[in-house]
């Protein structure tokens, strides 16, 4: 009987339990013996990433189907599925679509080597339910399976600390931000987030400079509590630095109010019994059983959409104010945005909405990608179609052919992209080659270093430099590289500026770091991590006879 072994851990293992001809690791830990061979295959993977995204995107919008036929709806005039975080298709949070593109892969494998047996080790119960997909005749055995629930109970503490420290946030704004700007001064407003993206000086790091006479920053710090979340006491900290600040900005904050934060902790509740008839529905894809992945996305997306609600009075209340001729925004392609657009387009259509791209795209990455017909067609049906900005701001043409394939309109490529401005700066004039930096991103750090330990320990002439993405989590980072007692390998704090000046190759998975490397004519070395798609736009470049790209 063939037999395959499907393993999932970060951890390597030495099968010495069973004997199986067959291996698949569905994460980076490696399992392993002397008699079985290995299907393992990242190309293959990120080709069934890009061959089945269009019918995913199809299959993702269908759900909207039930969205309509529960009467999710926001005034009566939104779907509550467009700015749901499952609509949005977050491969970089969400796990979905991977194991989409794992079983369609396994299928394959099932079908080339004829294999009738299947161990899995070490899966949790939504990657066992997609597994289970792969053939009713298959001879299965789940060894070591692990528990991941994301409770209610979990869920409801989560919106209370949220709604909570809001209500908090919102006395101490009201307190710091008093003075505001004259309404006759503001032609256009720029949304931003202090301290995420503006900084202490009012330095924007997406918008540069852009901002003319008449522009001001709509600067929010509350935020949604997931794209940006401080506490009382940070928010406090970094409150009293911007109000001291010259006030070319309108603080979105000062708006919001605590009986809407109370209405909608309260309508959280009342929204989850009204969509408790989603999470019974059978998702399938492909024959692919991935149920159990989407109630996680919708949970997600139940947490955020009455934290949006928020925004729907402070919106209004602001632009009745000021009257202004254009709205600058990114995220536009986030559940965020999204709200602020239709705000925009049902209360304030002579508005110009200007959606701006925040980070590079790439046509791997689902958020980018809309189903056929999902964008709005003019109609402003937002039961049936997404709202969209009037325009985009693309930062280069495969961005801008990535958004027009999606039914965005009136895009175009940006004149300058600001946060690349400071590559302008960097010369390389003491160039080191045995300096490799490792640019880890926001969520493949500890998977990227992995990835590549058998290189580092090979050549031990290099030296590693090993840059954390600043908005990571790098407890786990630091613990891997306390524990593997790397002698070559090393954290650095420098500016990434800086760094760019003397290394002499640049490793990368995702990192916008690694496109900017190859602006610069730096050597960059392409990581396709396993188990996880590529989203890196430098995958998407045809790259033949070009000296500086590789791939691992």
């Amino acid at each position: 009987m063939t037999s395959l072994y499907i393993y999932n851990s970060t951890d390597d293992k030495h099968l010495t339990d069973v004997q199986v001809d067959y291996i698949y690791n569905l994460s980076t830990g490696t399992a392993y013996n002397n008699n079985s061979f290995c299907i393992d295959d990242t190309e293959r993977f990120n080709d069934l990433a890009l061959d089945l995204k269009g019918e995913y995107c199809n299959f993702i919008y269908s759900i909207n189907n039930f969205f309509n036929k529960l009467g999710l709806f926001y005034q009566k005039k939104l779907s509550l599925y467009f700015i749901a975080d499952v609509s949005g298709k977050r491969t970089e949070r969400f796990d979905t679509y991977s194991m989409v593109i794992h079983v369609s892969y396994l299928r394959e494998c099932i079908n080339k080597y004829d294999i009738e047996k299947i161990y899995i080790f070490g899966c949790d119960k939504n990657q066992i339910q997609s597994i289970l997909s792969l053939k009713k005749d298959l001879n299965i055995s789940i060894i070591n399976s692990v528990d991941n629930d994301y409770t209610w109970l979990r869920w409801t503490a989560s919106q209370l600390k949220f709604f909570l420290n809001t209500i908090f946030c919102i006395f101490i704004g009201k307190f710091f931000i008093k003075k505001k700007p004259n309404p006759k001064r503001v032609k256009r407003l720029f949304l931003t987030r202090y301290p995420l993206h503006l900084n202490n000086n009012l330095e924007e790091e997406k918008y540069g400079g852009m901002l003319e006479e008449g522009d001001f920053y709509l600067v929010g710090m509350v935020s949604d509590g997931i794209h940006q979340y401080l506490p009382v006491s940070k928010y406090f900290h970094h409150i009293s630095k911007i109000s001291k600040k010259s006030h070319n900005y309108v603080f979105i904050d000062s708006y919001l109010s605590v009986i809407e934060c109370i209405t909608n902790f309260i309508f959280s509740f009342l929204l989850l019994y009204k969509a408790r008839k989603l999470f019974k529905e059978n998702y399938e894809f492909n024959s692919i059983n991935i149920s159990g992945y989407i109630y996680q996305e919708l949970m997600f997306s139940f947490l955020r959409i009455p934290r949006l609600f928020l925004y729907n009075k402070a919106i209004k209340e602001i632009l009745d104010i000021y009257k202004i001729q254009e709205f600058f925004y990114y995220l536009h392609e986030y559940s965020f945005g999204r709200f602020f657009t239709y705000i925009l387009d049902m209360y304030f259509p002579k508005i110009k909405k200007t959606g701006f791209q925040h980070g590079p795209a790439s046509r791997r990455k689902l958020l980018y990608s809309l189903a056929e017909g999902e964008a709005d067609d003019g109609t402003s049906d937002y039961i049936l179609r997404l709202p969209i900005p009037d325009r985009v701001l693309a930062e280069d043409e495969l961005s801008v052919g990535i958004y027009k394939d999606s039914g965005y309109r009136n895009v175009n490529k940006m004149e300058k992209i600001f946060r690349l401005e400071y590559l302008n700066t960097i010369k390389r004039n003491n160039v080191d080659k045995n300096k490799i930096l490792i640019a880890c991103g926001l969520h493949d750090g500890l998977f990227l270093l992995r990835s590549v330990y058998d290189e580092i320990i090979k050549h031990q002439n290099n030296k590693y430099l090993v840059k954390l993405h600043p908005k990571a989590n790098s407890d786990e980072i630091i613990s891997w590289l306390e524990k593997s007692d790397i002698k070559n390998c090393e954290l650095v704090n420098e500016k990434i500026d800086k760094i760019l000046c003397y290394v002499g190759e640049v490793i990368s998975s995702y990192s916008s770091v690694g496109l900017e490397a190859k602006y610069l004519g730096i050597p960059v070395k392409l990581v396709s991590i396993r188990g996880k798609i590529n989203e890196s736009p430098l995958l998407d470049i045809n790259e033949n006879n070009n000296p500086h790209l590789s791939f691992a």
